[in-house]
């Protein structure tokens, strides 16, 4: 009895442990049902054949663990009465009841599992009186109770009306064991059909029904805005506190005029009662979040609809973002300085077109219009002496090389207003006036220097017409590049075109050319403006460092070839000859001289030579000389279309 008693003491305490630190639900399952017997009872000689169904309830309590396994005791009463024979059998078995259960559907839940215990057989026999008002031998009243073991199968599907209660149906087989525990020898089997209602007590305290813990690896970088739609820049832990599983579950997010629009993150199937799922949290934040100059933090919210047994719901949860200043960046792929390249912010637009419209009077007919404009564009920073000044708390040669720190990066109004800027600060400026008038630019990130590189709309093949040398250009993929030093920006056009090849030639890690309209395909501008206090460059010393820049170009790359031509020339007159030579003539600029070089070819009848000493009569308004040699090429060649073209330009010049 001692042995019992402590057993009752230390099971109570582990059942009730077991609420308190699992918060076990407890479900309650009643089943009334019938048995339609499948053996014969046997004992004591009598083999009457049990046909007519049982009656019968039975009750378990389940513990459920893990929302899909429960284990609980059970016990069953059945009420069997013997066929043709006024005799009956009452059957209590208490046991423990193993089962799993699922639910497939909002509604549906369907459960299995088996059972087994002892069963206790009360056998009341009244007997049968013979005619004499006896009994015959084996007819005598007779009671016993038998005791042994029972074991059952089942299994259940029912209709979910809420999370706590549901009704079903459930079929089984139950076997009652004779005395002598023998699994050959039955008391009484049935197959057993019922009905299944069901309750549950759910123990778990919780103070929302759907909780989302915002886990937040890094902090926001709005100059990434654009990436975070695909991206996720944080994790949100979805924590299903229902009491029943959750389905169809969508996760939103949005962060007050920050974002443009509630973002859905993605959807989750399922998520198991008491069970959690991460999904990574997507934005389409605004451009407001551009505004934030200052290292901070800023409201946002998840939003999670559901559904509950078939009925939507939706869950909001707050939380707080941290969020870099708008000219933070981590140096992952270069290529994500095009975000910082922004072309149609106003004051890039202004002073492009300001330089561009002063250039435009000056530009020298033969020489590559694009390397020009790179000219006076890098002359007109020197003139307003924006300079390259190392940054003092995130210098580029330093902080470039590791992922994992955070660098700043000024937008071109930025190094406007304060007239210097690292290295890439002043690419990104660079690059932007470029695009804003239309040049693709590229850019290359160096050690110790940025490069940027100007593309002269030229062949490989052209490259030749432009320098003097192909290899201080840059020629990739049949493309042409004029590159330019940051570093050495401040020295003008010339020697930052001849020392960034230097660099490039120099570079101990190696080099990688980012085409900006290649990069904005993945890293789309910005387009952040601002008020900047800057003076445009003066026009007369504008004028003056440019030109200067152009004629040394031409100087160093042109009129080398020229002396070499003319040496070919004297050797070999050739019509090819010679119109080589007009057109190096042209690039300098000095027209009489071309003008006499392509009278030579012409007289050797040259159609190149003639409709070219045309075209330049034509820019002299020589209309007359001009519409002579035009002439004379459709004498040779009927259907030359640069003949008609010029024709028709002296006739609208001439007002005919």
């Amino acid at each position: 009895m001692k042995i019992i008693n402590k057993f009752k003491v230390l099971f109570l305490f582990f059942f009730s442990l077991s609420f308190s630190i699992f918060a076990i639900d407890i479900s309650f399952r009643t089943v009334p049902q019938t048995g339609i017997p499948l053996e014969s009872f046997k004992y004591s000689n009598q083999k009457n054949i049990i046909e007519k169904p049982s009656f019968g309830l039975s009750e378990t309590i389940d513990l459920n663990f893990l929302n899909c396994l429960a284990i609980g005791p059970e016990f069953i009463f059945n009420y069997i009465q013997k066929n043709g024979n006024p005799s009956f059998l009452i059957d209590v078995a208490p046991g423990l009841s193993v089962s799993a259960f699922y639910a497939p559907l909002s509604r549906l839940e369907v459960q299995a599992g088996a059972s087994a215990g002892l069963h206790f057989m009360s056998y009341n026999f009244p007997g049968i009186e013979n005619s004499s008002g006896g009994y015959d031998e084996g007819n005598m009243p007779e009671s016993k109770l038998l005791s042994s073991l029972y074991i059952k199968g089942f299994t259940s599907a029912a209709f979910r009306l809420s999370p706590d209660f549901s009704i079903g149906g459930q079929i089984g087989y139950t076997n009652y064991l004779l005395d002598k525990i023998s699994f050959t020898d039955t008391a009484f089997s049935s197959f057993d059909i019922g009905v299944n209602f069901k309750y549950t007590i759910h123990t778990s305290k919780k103070s929302k029904n759907i909780n989302a813990d915002f886990i937040q690896y890094d902090s926001v970088f709005p100059v990434y805005a654009n990436i975070y739609k695909e991206n996720g820049f944080a994790y949100a832990n979805i924590i299903n506190n229902e009491n029943a599983e959750i389905r169809d579950v969508k996760v939103y997010f949005r962060a007050e005029n920050y974002t443009s629009s509630l973002f859905i993150c993605g959807s989750i199937p399922m998520i198991r009662k008491g069970k959690s799922a991460e999904i990574p949290l997507l934005a389409d934040f605004s451009q407001e979040i551009a505004s934030i100059t200052e290292n901070g933090q800023i409201p946002g919210e998840i939003i999670i609809e559901y559904s509950m047994l078939g009925k939507p719901k939706t869950a909001v949860e707050t939380c707080i973002i941290d969020v870099y200043n708008r000219n933070s960046l981590k140096w992952v792929d270069p290529a994500v300085l095009s975000m910082f390249v922004s072309p149609n912010a106003t004051e890039v637009l202004e002073l492009s077109k300001y330089i561009v419209g002063i250039a435009r009077d000056s530009l020298k007919t033969g020489v590559n219009r694009n390397l020009q404009f790179a000219a006076w564009i890098t002359e007109a920073i020197n003139s307003m002496e924006i300079d390259y000044v190392p940054d003092a708390t995130t210098p580029y040669n330093v902080f470039h090389f590791d992922m994992d720190v955070v660098d700043q990066v000024q937008f071109p109004f930025q190094t406007l207003t304060y007239h210097s800027g690292d290295v890439d600060d002043l690419a990104v400026l660079v690059c932007a006036l470029l695009q804003a008038a239309g040049i693709d630019s590229a850019m290359i990130p160096l050690s110790e220097d940025f490069i940027v590189c100007v593309a002269l709309n030229a062949s490989e093949k052209g490259a030749a017409s432009i320098v003097n040398n192909t290899e201080s250009l840059i020629i990739m993929d049949d493309e042409v590049w004029l590159p330019i030093s940051m570093k050495n920006l401040r020295l003008g056009f010339n020697k930052a075109w001849s020392l960034a090849l230097s660099e490039i030639e120099a570079e101990e890690f190696g080099s990688e050319m980012i085409i900006l309209r290649d990069a904005w395909q993945n890293y789309a501008p910005l387009g952040i403006s601002g008020k900047a206090n800057y003076e445009k460059a003066n026009p007369v010393d504008l004028k003056k460092r440019s030109d200067a820049s152009v004629t040394k170009y031409l100087d160093s790359e042109i009129q080398p070839k020229i002396k070499a031509q003319l040496s070919l020339v004297s050797s070999n007159p050739t019509e090819a000859n010679l119109n080589t030579l007009g057109r190096l003539y042209v690039t300098t600029g000095e027209m009489s001289k071309a003008k006499d070089a392509y009278n030579r070819s012409a007289k050797l009848g040259s159609v190149s030579g003639m409709s070219n000493l045309a075209n330049i009569l034509l820019l002299e308004k020589d209309y007359e000389g001009a519409k002579r040699w035009y002439n004379k090429v459709l004498e040779v060649n009927p259907d030359h279309n640069g003949a008609k073209k010029g024709l028709e330009r002296i006739a609208n010049e001439q007002g005919n």
